[in-house]
């Protein structure tokens, strides 16, 4: 049992500020498998800690869980009612480096489309981020000309720890002004304009070239977000289904990027939308998005395609998922 206890609490010990919750969480595992334990007289002592470690060979975020009984004898009664039982042990949630292959990126869109990162909250899964909080540092990829992007993004975090991917999309931002899309409303007004020598009191639409749009991959569907309910983006937020992502989870680095499925809509969110090392281990994790662009979306999922993969902190650990250290 405090297997499976400091397995647990190490799972919730995703960040440095989790050290509370994890022992809560180790703490409550015992509380309520107590009763599948061998008979014992009295009450269980239990001892939780959760300690982040930085050297030696099990760095990482670490919980131990210590448990001791007293269990009644029978063939020894004549020396002792009772003998004390002890055992214990510490799981690690390990730190890992995540890279993020931005020279395995793909973009086939009239539309700007640029990816980021984010670290999703622990306490919060569906938590939209602010993406005007995001660093430089959390670019991975664009197709726009002149935007400055990273090589392979790498950075440490552990097992555990989910990881959203964000689409940001601009309107005709690559291949000119189409207009807007099917889930768009032009703007426009009410103008005097002169036409043959006379003025004449005329609706002129305007155009959608350059509005921006945000899609997360942590929330369904990812369109449906309150970055997306301007004026002009009046569609995105209506749509109930997922139109913007795919994954695809391979052994190897993919060398021809093509999308899983195309022509469709989903109604959920494909798996892996939100990761961690611990849930995708030593493959490759791709992600196919549709930007939801053009005058009619086309559904193909190739707008913005990326690849994620995870190794050992090569720092004195080299796992990538939970383990127990003793």
């Amino acid at each position: 049992m405090v297997d499976s206890a400091a397995l647990s609490g190490a799972a919730a010990y995703v960040a440095a500020a989790d050290s509370s919750n994890a022992q809560t969480v180790a703490s409550n595992y015992i509380a309520s498998n107590e009763n599948v334990l061998p008979s014992h007289i009295g009450s269980i002592t239990t001892s939780v800690s959760a300690t982040q470690v930085t050297t030696g060979s099990n760095q990482g975020y670490t919980v131990t869980v210590s448990a001791t009984a007293s269990i009644g004898t029978t063939f020894m009664r004549l020396v002792s009612s009772s003998f004390a039982v002890s055992a214990s042990a510490t799981a690690v949630n390990p730190t890992v480096t995540i890279t993020i292959t931005t020279n395995n990126f793909k973009s086939s869109a009239w539309d700007g489309n640029t990816l980021w990162y984010w670290l999703v909250s622990s306490s919060d899964q569906a938590a939209i981020p602010n993406p005007n909080n995001f660093a430089s540092s959390q670019l991975l990829a664009s197709n726009v000309p002149g935007t400055s992007t990273n090589g392979n993004v790498t950075f440490t975090a552990s097992a555990t720890q989910l990881i959203g991917i964000a689409l940001q999309n601009v309107t005709g931002e690559v291949g000119g002004n189409y207009g807007c899309n099917q889930y768009q409303t032009a703007p426009g007004s009410w103008q005097w304009v002169q036409s043959g020598g006379r003025w004449q009191y005329e609706y002129v639409q305007g155009t959608c070239q350059g509005s921006e749009q945000w899609f997360f991959s942590n929330i369904m569907p990812p369109s449906d977000n309150s970055y997306n309910v301007s004026s002009i983006d009046t569609g995105y937020t209506s749509e109930a289904s997922n139109c913007s992502l795919q994954t695809a989870l391979t052994s190897a680095l993919p060398t021809s990027l093509n999308p899983p499925t195309s022509g469709s809509c989903f109604s959920s969110l494909p798996s892996n939308s939100v990761f961690s090392c611990n849930s995708i281990g030593g493959q490759y994790l791709t992600f196919y998005w549709n930007d939801m662009g053009g005058n009619v979306d086309d559904h193909d999922y190739n707008d913005a395609e990326i690849s994620v993969s995870c190794a050992g902190s090569g720092t004195g650990n080299t796992a990538t998922g939970v383990y127990l250290s003793s």
